[in-house]
C-alpha cells in the first residue's frame, strides 16, 4: 500500500526440494496434492491480480515467452505478460520430460530445476488469483543493499528516479532544465491542437532531461545513441512501454519518420502522439540552443504558436524550421 510492505508469508517450498521428492523419485502423480496443500496457507490478504515475478526460474520462463513472442525489447525487467495468454505455454515447459527441454528457448544451466519452478509458479499464481505478471530483474543483491542504503524509510525519496538520475550522474554533462521547462510549457500551450491525454507529459519531462544522454558516444546522431541507451538502461519504475515511448521521442528527433517504429509498434502508442512529443522536445531543445537563461512564455491563439522573449535569436529560429510539424500551424516570435 503506498509503497509499503504491509504483510509477509514464508511457504516452505522451493524447486530443488521439489526435485528431490517429486522428480528424481518419479513421485509426480503426488505433486499436486503436496503443492495445495503449501498453496491453501495464502488468505485473501494476498490475493491480487499482479504478480512480480522473481528469481531464476520465473525470469527464465519469462525469457522464453518473449523469445516466442519476437518480443522487440531484449531488457528483461519489467517484462509483462497476462497469465491466461501465456499458461499454456508455462504448463508445457513444467510438464515436459527432461530431454524435451532443449525444444523451449531456456539456458541450459536451468534444465535442473524450471519444471519444478514452473509447477510452483502455476500454483502460486491460482491461489494469489493472479491475472497479470510483472518479472522483475533484481533480486536478493539489491533487497540487502537498498535496506541498509534506504534506511530507516525504505523508500527512495519523492520526485527521485534512481534510473535518471544514475543516467544523468554518467551521462549528462549540460543542465537540460531549460529543455524540461520549455517542454511542458509548449505541451500546456499546444493542448488544444494535440489533444493528448494529461499523462503523456510526465514521459516528455523525462525524454526532455535525457534527451542528449548519448552525446558523449557521439555527437553525429546523439539522438539515435540516446534512444539506444533509454531502452537498456532506463529500467526502475517505467515500463516497457514508457521506454519504448521515451527513446522513440527522442530517437525521432523532430522528424516525420518515427524511430524504429515498425520495431516497437506493439508497445507504442498511435504514430501521431509519438510525432507531437517529439516535435515539442525538438523545439524546446532548438530555443535552448540560444535561450537558456531566458523566460520565454508561450501562447497558443489564431492557429499561430507565439513564442516571447525569443525574437532576436535567429540561431534558434533556423533550427526550428527543420522540424517536422504534426499539423498545419504558424509559429512566431514576439
Amino acid at each position: 500500500s503506498n509503497g509499503k510492505i504491509v504483510d509477509v508469508l514464508s511457504l516452505d517450498i522451493g524447486t530443488v526440494r521439489l526435485k528431490e521428492l517429486f522428480f528424481d523419485k518419479k513421485n509426480l502423480n503426488k505433486l499436486p496434492k503436496f503443492l495445495s496443500q503449501i498453496t491453501a496457507q495464502i488468505d485473501e490478504r494476498f490475493k491480487c491480480p499482479n504478480l512480480i515475478a522473481i528469481g531464476g526460474s520465473l525470469r527464465a520462463i519469462s525469457s522464453a515467452i518473449m523469445s516466442k513472442n519476437l518480443y522487440p525489447l531484449s531488457s528483461l525487467h519489467s517484462f509483462c505478460y497476462k497469465l491466461g495468454d501465456e499458461q499454456a505455454y508455462i504448463e508445457s515447459i513444467a510438464n515436459v520430460s527432461v530431454l524435451e527441454l532443449n525444444k523451449f528457448p531456456i539456458k541450459k544451466d536451468r534444465y535442473d530445476t524450471i519444471r519444478e519452478g514452473a509447477h510452483i509458479f502455476l500454483a502460486l499464481a491460482k491461489a494469489l488469483n493472479a491475472k497479470n505478471v510483472i518479472t522483475s530483474g533484481v533480486g536478493v543483491r539489491e533487497g540487502v543493499f537498498l535496506k541498509d542504503f534506504l534506511r530507516p524509510s525504505l523508500k527512495f525519496p519523492e520526485n527521485f528516479n534512481p534510473s535518471v538520475k544514475s543516467l544523468q550522474d554518467r551521462f549528462i554533462l549540460s543542465c537540460n532544465k531549460a529543455v524540461a521547462r520549455y517542454a511542458k510549457d509548449i505541451f500546456v500551450a499546444l493542448k488544444k491542437l494535440h489533444g493528448l491525454n494529461e499523462s503523456y507529459l510526465e514521459t516528455l519531462l523525462i525524454a526532455a532531461k535525457l534527451h542528449n544522454v548519448g552525446q558523449e558516444i557521439g555527437f553525429y546522431g546523439d539522438h539515435k545513441n540516446s534512444a539506444y541507451i533509454i531502452l537498456n538502461a532506463l529500467n526502475y519504475g517505467f515500463s516497457h512501454e514508457q521506454k519504448a515511448l521515451i527513446a522513440a521521442v527522442i530517437g525521432t528527433n523532430g522528424k516525420k519518420n518515427i524511430y524504429e517504429f515498425e520495431k516497437y509498434k506493439n508497445l507504442l502508442p498511435k504514430a501521431e502522439c509519438v510525432r507531437w512529443l517529439s516535435f515539442i522536445l525538438a523545439l524546446a531543445k532548438a530555443l535552448d540552443i540560444t535561450c537558456e537563461k531566458l523566460n520565454l512564455s508561450f501562447e497558443f491563439s489564431g492557429h499561430t504558436l507565439k513564442i516571447e522573449g525569443a525574437k532576436e535569436f535567429a540561431m534558434s529560429k533556423e533550427e526550428i524550421k527543420k522540424i517536422a510539424k504534426p499539423e498545419i500551424f504558424a509559429i512566431s516570435f514576439v
